[in-house]
């Protein structure tokens, strides 16, 4: 009982630390204002459809992921092919708007490293959630214990 009490507040004490690192690199990934999102054969005709729009980027090769980011008066648009090669322009703010919108709406913030965050703050939660019930448990241990030895000796 007394290592896994040692454990678990080692686990306590770490998950104490990751969840306000988890906030603020989730706060800095929503400042960033990155989303990505994975081309899959369900998007990828409409993807490429509205990217032809454009005449600077080219849609010869098959593409793995798309991402944007705003910045000032003008987006970044990211793409990453299949083939693990990547391009990055920027556009105005009127270039493209219905693509910077899907991507928007459909694409994930902050893309993997986020995903990463999220999980390791949902962790750390649960940590500390589990880690204050065993104490609680603990504590109402001893005292019913404490009761019953007060009870034995009266009797």
């Amino acid at each position: 009982m007394n290592s896994l009490n040692k454990n678990f507040k080692i686990a306590f004490i770490i998950a104490l630390i990751l969840i306000p690192i988890c906030i603020f690199l989730s706060f800095i990934y929503a400042l960033k204002g990155q989303y990505y999102l994975k081309v899959t054969s369900k998007n990828e005709d409409y993807i490429v459809k509205m990217l032809g729009e454009n005449q600077d980027i080219s849609t010869d090769k098959k593409i793995n992921k798309i991402g944007n980011m705003q910045g000032l008066g003008d987006w970044e648009l990211y793409i990453e092919y299949a083939d693990g090669s990547k391009e990055e322009d920027t556009l105005d703010d009127g270039d493209l708007h219905e693509l910077y919108m899907y991507i928007k709406q459909n694409g994930k913030l902050g893309g993997t490293k986020k995903t990463i965050v999220d999980y390791t703050f949902i962790t750390s939660v649960g940590i500390v959630i589990l880690y204050s019930i065993y104490k609680i448990c603990m504590h109402v241990n001893k005292k019913t214990d404490e009761i019953i030895k007060n009870n034995n000796k009266q009797v």
